[in-house]
Protein backbone atom coordinates (compact mmCIF):
# COMPACT_ATOMS: atom_id res chain seq x y z
CA UNK A 1 0.00 0.00 0.00
CA UNK A 2 1.87 3.49 -0.95
CA UNK A 3 0.85 7.12 0.69
CA UNK A 4 2.13 10.26 -0.41
CA UNK A 5 3.72 13.01 1.14
CA UNK A 6 4.67 16.39 1.35
CA UNK A 7 8.68 16.98 0.77
CA UNK A 8 9.56 20.28 -0.33
CA UNK A 9 8.15 22.22 -2.58
CA UNK A 10 6.50 18.94 -4.11
CA UNK A 11 5.51 15.52 -3.35
CA UNK A 12 6.50 11.85 -3.18
CA UNK A 13 4.81 8.49 -3.06
CA UNK A 14 6.34 6.09 -0.73
CA UNK A 15 5.68 2.35 -1.71
CA UNK A 16 6.13 -0.97 0.18
CA UNK A 17 7.76 -3.56 -2.86
CA UNK A 18 7.08 -7.11 -2.64
CA UNK A 19 10.33 -7.76 -0.57
CA UNK A 20 8.88 -5.46 1.86
CA UNK A 21 11.52 -2.87 1.35
CA UNK A 22 9.94 0.77 1.70
CA UNK A 23 11.08 2.96 -1.14
CA UNK A 24 10.10 6.26 -2.54
CA UNK A 25 9.59 7.90 -5.40
CA UNK A 26 9.72 11.70 -6.04
CA UNK A 27 6.48 13.42 -8.23
CA UNK A 28 7.78 16.89 -7.96
CA UNK A 29 5.62 20.11 -8.18
CA UNK A 30 2.61 18.07 -8.36
CA UNK A 31 -1.00 18.49 -6.54
CA UNK A 32 -1.92 16.37 -4.03
CA UNK A 33 -4.78 14.99 -5.84
CA UNK A 34 -2.52 13.93 -8.86
CA UNK A 35 0.41 12.18 -6.19
CA UNK A 36 -2.60 10.16 -4.92
CA UNK A 37 -3.76 9.24 -8.76
CA UNK A 38 0.48 8.00 -9.30
CA UNK A 39 0.60 6.67 -6.02
CA UNK A 40 -2.32 4.21 -7.43
CA UNK A 41 -0.98 3.76 -10.37
CA UNK A 42 2.83 2.15 -8.85
CA UNK A 43 0.22 0.02 -6.49
CA UNK A 44 -1.03 -2.17 -9.45
CA UNK A 45 2.73 -1.89 -10.61
CA UNK A 46 3.39 -3.66 -6.97
CA UNK A 47 0.32 -5.79 -6.90
CA UNK A 48 0.97 -7.16 -10.81
CA UNK A 49 4.87 -8.17 -9.28
CA UNK A 50 3.21 -9.45 -5.85
CA UNK A 51 0.29 -11.02 -7.14
CA UNK A 52 0.35 -11.10 -10.83
CA UNK A 53 -3.02 -8.85 -11.44
CA UNK A 54 -3.32 -7.63 -14.65
CA UNK A 55 -3.12 -3.58 -15.16
CA UNK A 56 -5.83 -1.46 -15.33
CA UNK A 57 -5.94 0.60 -18.83
CA UNK A 58 -5.76 3.35 -16.61
CA UNK A 59 -2.18 2.75 -15.71
CA UNK A 60 -1.08 1.34 -19.21
CA UNK A 61 -2.09 4.95 -20.53
CA UNK A 62 -0.09 6.80 -17.61
CA UNK A 63 2.86 4.22 -18.37
CA UNK A 64 2.12 5.39 -22.31
CA UNK A 65 2.71 8.65 -21.63
CA UNK A 66 5.30 8.28 -18.90
CA UNK A 67 8.15 10.13 -20.44
CA UNK A 68 12.26 8.43 -20.16
CA UNK A 69 12.81 10.59 -17.24
CA UNK A 70 13.46 9.36 -13.33
CA UNK A 71 10.65 8.06 -12.73
CA UNK A 72 10.88 5.38 -15.21
CA UNK A 73 14.00 4.96 -15.02
CA UNK A 74 13.31 4.11 -10.92
CA UNK A 75 10.36 2.17 -11.69
CA UNK A 76 13.09 -0.36 -13.44
CA UNK A 77 15.45 -0.03 -10.92
CA UNK A 78 13.15 -0.88 -8.48
CA UNK A 79 12.38 -4.11 -10.76
CA UNK A 80 8.07 -2.53 -11.18
CA UNK A 81 9.05 -2.28 -14.92
CA UNK A 82 11.33 -5.26 -16.71
CA UNK A 83 12.58 -3.05 -19.36
CA UNK A 84 11.82 0.36 -20.99
CA UNK A 85 9.94 -0.90 -23.54
CA UNK A 86 7.67 -3.19 -21.42
CA UNK A 87 5.03 -0.28 -20.57
CA UNK A 88 4.37 0.86 -23.89
CA UNK A 89 1.43 -1.04 -25.17
CA UNK A 90 -1.03 1.22 -26.65
CA UNK A 91 -4.20 1.53 -24.93
CA UNK A 92 -6.82 2.73 -26.46
CA UNK A 93 -9.00 4.04 -23.58
CA UNK A 94 -13.18 4.03 -24.30
CA UNK A 95 -14.53 7.35 -25.12
CA UNK A 96 -17.01 9.23 -23.11
CA UNK A 97 -20.02 8.14 -25.08
CA UNK A 98 -18.58 4.67 -25.60
CA UNK A 99 -18.48 3.98 -21.75
CA UNK A 100 -22.04 5.98 -21.31
CA UNK A 101 -23.66 3.21 -23.05
CA UNK A 102 -21.79 0.31 -21.17
CA UNK A 103 -22.84 2.59 -17.90
CA UNK A 104 -26.19 3.22 -18.64
CA UNK A 105 -27.37 -0.53 -19.25
CA UNK A 106 -25.75 -1.45 -15.69
CA UNK A 107 -27.76 1.92 -14.01
CA UNK A 108 -30.86 0.38 -15.68
CA UNK A 109 -30.46 -3.20 -14.21
CA UNK A 110 -30.41 -1.85 -10.90
CA UNK A 111 -32.83 1.18 -10.47
CA UNK A 112 -36.61 1.51 -11.46
CA UNK A 113 -37.61 2.60 -15.27
CA UNK A 114 -37.81 6.56 -14.39
CA UNK A 115 -34.35 6.32 -12.79
CA UNK A 116 -33.23 4.98 -15.81
CA UNK A 117 -34.52 7.44 -18.31
CA UNK A 118 -33.25 10.51 -16.08
CA UNK A 119 -29.74 8.87 -16.71
CA UNK A 120 -30.27 8.62 -20.11
CA UNK A 121 -30.95 11.79 -20.45
CA UNK A 122 -28.28 13.42 -18.22
CA UNK A 123 -25.87 11.36 -20.24
CA UNK A 124 -27.33 11.94 -23.40
CA UNK A 125 -26.69 15.86 -22.59
CA UNK A 126 -23.00 14.68 -20.96
CA UNK A 127 -22.36 12.95 -24.68
CA UNK A 128 -23.09 16.21 -26.38
CA UNK A 129 -20.94 17.94 -24.82
CA UNK A 130 -17.86 15.94 -24.50
CA UNK A 131 -19.00 12.46 -25.52
CA UNK A 132 -15.86 11.90 -28.60
CA UNK A 133 -13.30 12.33 -26.07
CA UNK A 134 -11.67 9.28 -24.59
CA UNK A 135 -12.37 8.78 -20.72
CA UNK A 136 -8.68 9.31 -20.00
CA UNK A 137 -8.61 13.12 -21.40
CA UNK A 138 -11.55 14.21 -20.03
CA UNK A 139 -9.69 17.00 -17.62
CA UNK A 140 -11.34 18.93 -14.52
CA UNK A 141 -11.37 21.95 -16.48
CA UNK A 142 -13.80 20.02 -19.36
CA UNK A 143 -16.09 19.39 -16.53
CA UNK A 144 -15.64 23.08 -14.92
CA UNK A 145 -17.19 24.34 -18.76
CA UNK A 146 -19.35 21.45 -18.97
CA UNK A 147 -21.05 22.86 -15.17
CA UNK A 148 -21.20 25.90 -16.57
CA UNK A 149 -22.84 25.61 -19.52
CA UNK A 150 -25.51 23.53 -17.72
CA UNK A 151 -26.10 25.72 -15.53
CA UNK A 152 -26.89 28.58 -18.96
CA UNK A 153 -29.37 26.09 -20.33
CA UNK A 154 -31.34 24.14 -17.32
CA UNK A 155 -32.81 25.66 -13.80
CA UNK A 156 -30.52 25.39 -11.36
CA UNK A 157 -31.90 22.44 -9.73
CA UNK A 158 -32.18 20.39 -13.29
CA UNK A 159 -28.36 21.55 -13.80
CA UNK A 160 -27.30 20.15 -10.66
CA UNK A 161 -28.68 17.09 -11.41
CA UNK A 162 -27.45 16.48 -14.57
CA UNK A 163 -23.46 17.13 -13.60
CA UNK A 164 -24.11 15.00 -10.24
CA UNK A 165 -25.73 11.87 -12.69
CA UNK A 166 -22.55 12.89 -14.95
CA UNK A 167 -20.08 12.67 -11.48
CA UNK A 168 -21.42 9.21 -10.89
CA UNK A 169 -20.77 7.86 -14.20
CA UNK A 170 -17.00 9.00 -13.61
CA UNK A 171 -16.80 7.58 -10.58
CA UNK A 172 -17.76 3.95 -11.55
CA UNK A 173 -15.25 4.81 -14.55
CA UNK A 174 -12.46 5.27 -11.39
CA UNK A 175 -14.11 1.91 -9.51
CA UNK A 176 -13.74 0.00 -12.66
CA UNK A 177 -10.03 1.50 -13.06
CA UNK A 178 -10.36 2.98 -16.25
CA UNK A 179 -9.50 6.23 -15.23
CA UNK A 180 -7.39 7.37 -11.79
CA UNK A 181 -9.68 10.18 -10.30
CA UNK A 182 -13.10 11.26 -11.23
CA UNK A 183 -12.13 15.27 -12.82
CA UNK A 184 -16.14 16.01 -11.42
CA UNK A 185 -14.86 15.71 -7.68
CA UNK A 186 -15.38 18.72 -6.33
CA UNK A 187 -17.41 20.72 -8.68
CA UNK A 188 -20.31 22.23 -6.66
CA UNK A 189 -23.33 21.47 -8.73
CA UNK A 190 -25.52 24.50 -6.46
CA UNK A 191 -28.84 23.59 -4.48
CA UNK A 192 -30.80 20.11 -5.13
CA UNK A 193 -34.22 21.73 -4.38
CA UNK A 194 -36.24 24.17 -6.60
CA UNK A 195 -38.38 25.58 -4.23
CA UNK A 196 -40.49 27.83 -6.31
CA UNK A 197 -41.92 24.27 -8.25
CA UNK A 198 -42.83 22.73 -4.87
CA UNK A 199 -46.57 23.79 -3.86
CA UNK A 200 -49.07 22.07 -1.68
CA UNK A 201 -52.01 21.63 -3.85
CA UNK A 202 -55.27 22.08 -1.61
CA UNK A 203 -57.83 19.12 -1.87
CA UNK A 204 -61.08 21.29 -3.60
CA UNK A 205 -58.51 22.40 -6.19
CA UNK A 206 -57.86 18.45 -7.19
CA UNK A 207 -61.89 17.60 -6.67
CA UNK A 208 -62.25 20.58 -9.05
CA UNK A 209 -59.99 18.92 -11.82
CA UNK A 210 -61.63 15.91 -10.77
CA UNK A 211 -64.77 17.07 -12.16
CA UNK A 212 -63.99 17.71 -15.60
CA UNK A 213 -62.31 14.10 -15.84
CA UNK A 214 -64.00 10.47 -16.64
CA UNK A 215 -64.07 8.40 -13.41
CA UNK A 216 -60.98 6.60 -14.69
CA UNK A 217 -58.54 9.43 -14.05
CA UNK A 218 -60.51 10.80 -11.54
CA UNK A 219 -59.01 7.56 -9.89
CA UNK A 220 -55.65 8.36 -10.97
CA UNK A 221 -55.82 11.62 -9.43
CA UNK A 222 -57.81 10.38 -6.26
CA UNK A 223 -54.86 7.80 -6.08
CA UNK A 224 -52.17 10.73 -6.07
CA UNK A 225 -53.76 13.24 -3.92
CA UNK A 226 -55.26 11.48 -1.13
CA UNK A 227 -53.42 7.80 -1.39
CA UNK A 228 -49.94 9.26 -2.09
CA UNK A 229 -48.97 6.36 -4.89
CA UNK A 230 -46.24 7.51 -6.97
CA UNK A 231 -47.53 7.78 -10.34
CA UNK A 232 -47.66 6.00 -12.86
CA UNK A 233 -45.54 3.38 -11.70
CA UNK A 234 -47.13 2.43 -8.29
CA UNK A 235 -50.61 3.07 -9.88
CA UNK A 236 -49.95 0.27 -12.57
CA UNK A 237 -48.18 -2.41 -10.50
CA UNK A 238 -51.89 -2.35 -8.24
CA UNK A 239 -53.61 -5.76 -8.74
CA UNK A 240 -57.37 -6.53 -7.50
CA UNK A 241 -56.04 -9.48 -6.00
CA UNK A 242 -54.33 -7.40 -3.19
CA UNK A 243 -56.97 -5.37 -2.61
CA UNK A 244 -58.56 -6.40 0.56
CA UNK A 245 -61.66 -5.05 0.82
CA UNK A 246 -62.26 -6.88 4.29
CA UNK A 247 -59.31 -5.80 5.61
CA UNK A 248 -59.51 -2.03 4.26
CA UNK A 249 -55.94 -2.24 2.78
CA UNK A 250 -53.80 -2.73 -0.16
CA UNK A 251 -50.79 -3.92 -1.25
CA UNK A 252 -48.52 -2.85 -4.03
CA UNK A 253 -44.86 -3.06 -5.25
CA UNK A 254 -43.20 0.37 -5.31
CA UNK A 255 -40.29 -0.01 -8.39
CA UNK A 256 -38.63 3.34 -6.91
CA UNK A 257 -38.04 1.12 -3.65
CA UNK A 258 -37.93 -2.52 -5.14
CA UNK A 259 -40.59 -3.67 -2.33
CA UNK A 260 -43.91 -4.12 -1.74
CA UNK A 261 -45.96 -1.47 0.50
CA UNK A 262 -49.51 -1.92 2.36
CA UNK A 263 -51.41 1.06 2.63
CA UNK A 264 -55.13 1.66 4.58
CA UNK A 265 -58.24 2.11 1.62
CA UNK A 266 -58.34 5.76 2.49
CA UNK A 267 -62.39 6.86 2.78
CA UNK A 268 -61.39 9.54 -0.41
CA UNK A 269 -60.11 6.86 -2.69
CA UNK A 270 -62.92 4.11 -1.84
CA UNK A 271 -65.70 4.78 -3.77
CA UNK A 272 -62.93 5.42 -7.06
CA UNK A 273 -61.68 2.15 -6.16
CA UNK A 274 -65.25 0.63 -6.41
CA UNK A 275 -66.13 2.45 -10.28
CA UNK A 276 -62.86 0.99 -11.29
CA UNK A 277 -63.76 -2.87 -9.68
CA UNK A 278 -67.14 -2.12 -11.98
CA UNK A 279 -64.87 -1.66 -15.22
CA UNK A 280 -62.90 -4.56 -14.71
CA UNK A 281 -61.27 -6.26 -17.52
CA UNK A 282 -58.11 -7.70 -16.16
CA UNK A 283 -55.84 -8.42 -13.06
CA UNK A 284 -55.17 -4.52 -13.11
CA UNK A 285 -56.64 -1.95 -11.26
CA UNK A 286 -55.55 1.05 -14.02
CA UNK A 287 -55.89 -1.04 -17.07
CA UNK A 288 -55.72 2.26 -19.44
CA UNK A 289 -53.08 2.90 -21.94
CA UNK A 290 -50.61 1.44 -19.59
CA UNK A 291 -47.70 1.43 -22.65
CA UNK A 292 -47.57 4.95 -22.55
CA UNK A 293 -49.14 5.79 -18.76
CA UNK A 294 -46.04 8.39 -18.09
CA UNK A 295 -47.63 10.56 -20.76
CA UNK A 296 -51.11 9.64 -21.71
CA UNK A 297 -51.81 10.08 -17.54
CA UNK A 298 -50.24 13.74 -17.52
CA UNK A 299 -51.84 14.59 -21.16
CA UNK A 300 -55.28 13.54 -19.32
CA UNK A 301 -55.05 15.04 -16.58
CA UNK A 302 -52.99 18.38 -17.80
CA UNK A 303 -56.43 19.00 -19.92
CA UNK A 304 -58.55 18.33 -17.43
CA UNK A 305 -56.97 21.23 -15.65
CA UNK A 306 -57.28 23.22 -18.56
CA UNK A 307 -60.61 22.50 -18.32
CA UNK A 308 -61.52 23.66 -15.01
CA UNK A 309 -60.08 26.89 -15.70
CA UNK A 310 -57.02 25.99 -12.67
CA UNK A 311 -53.72 27.25 -13.16
CA UNK A 312 -51.60 23.77 -13.74
CA UNK A 313 -48.92 22.98 -10.74
CA UNK A 314 -46.12 22.35 -11.37
CA UNK A 315 -44.11 18.64 -10.72
CA UNK A 316 -47.76 17.86 -11.68
CA UNK A 317 -48.34 14.14 -9.59
CA UNK A 318 -45.06 14.71 -6.96
CA UNK A 319 -46.99 17.84 -5.62
CA UNK A 320 -49.92 15.70 -5.74
CA UNK A 321 -48.25 13.13 -3.46
CA UNK A 322 -46.70 15.46 -1.14
CA UNK A 323 -49.63 17.22 -0.54
CA UNK A 324 -51.08 14.24 0.61
CA UNK A 325 -48.57 13.24 3.18
CA UNK A 326 -49.15 17.00 4.68
CA UNK A 327 -52.61 16.44 5.29
CA UNK A 328 -51.98 12.74 6.56
CA UNK A 329 -49.30 14.29 8.89
CA UNK A 330 -52.29 16.29 10.61
CA UNK A 331 -53.91 12.60 11.71
CA UNK A 332 -51.29 10.59 11.98
CA UNK A 333 -47.70 10.26 13.78
CA UNK A 334 -45.40 11.11 10.89
CA UNK A 335 -43.35 7.63 11.24
CA UNK A 336 -46.81 6.03 10.25
CA UNK A 337 -46.72 8.35 7.69
CA UNK A 338 -43.90 7.47 6.40
CA UNK A 339 -44.32 3.99 6.26
CA UNK A 340 -47.58 4.50 4.26
CA UNK A 341 -46.00 6.37 1.42
CA UNK A 342 -42.88 4.39 1.67
CA UNK A 343 -39.89 6.56 2.24
CA UNK A 344 -38.18 7.77 5.24
CA UNK A 345 -37.77 10.87 7.31
CA UNK A 346 -34.82 12.26 5.65
CA UNK A 347 -36.31 11.50 2.41
CA UNK A 348 -39.37 13.25 3.71
CA UNK A 349 -38.01 16.58 4.94
CA UNK A 350 -35.69 16.96 1.95
CA UNK A 351 -38.36 16.23 -0.86
CA UNK A 352 -41.77 16.48 0.20
CA UNK A 353 -42.50 19.16 2.55
CA UNK A 354 -44.93 21.59 1.71
CA UNK A 355 -46.66 24.27 3.42
CA UNK A 356 -50.69 24.93 3.41
CA UNK A 357 -51.26 28.38 3.01
CA UNK A 358 -54.26 28.15 4.96
CA UNK A 359 -52.22 27.74 8.17
CA UNK A 360 -51.96 31.38 7.36
CA UNK A 361 -55.05 32.37 8.34
CA UNK A 362 -54.92 29.89 11.40
CA UNK A 363 -52.60 31.86 13.54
Amino acid sequence: MSFVEKHGKGWRVGVYLPNGNLVRFWVGRATKTQAKAIANHIDMLVARRDIGVDLPASTLAWLNNLGDGVMRRNLIKYNLLDTPQQSEVVVQSQTVEEYAVEYLAQYREAHAANSGKRMANALNWLAGEMGQKLLTEVTEGDCDRYTYRMHQTHRESHAGKLVRDARQMFKQAVRDRLIPVNPFEGIKTGSKQDKDREQYIDAQTVLKVMAHCDEYYAAVLAFARFAGLRCPSEHLSLQWSNVDWAANKMTFYAPKTRSNRTIPIFKQVKPHLKALEEQRINEYVFFRARPSADKTYTSQVSAAIKKSGTKQWPKLFVNLRASCEEDLKQVLPESVVHQFLGHTKQVSDKHYTRLDESWFAKL
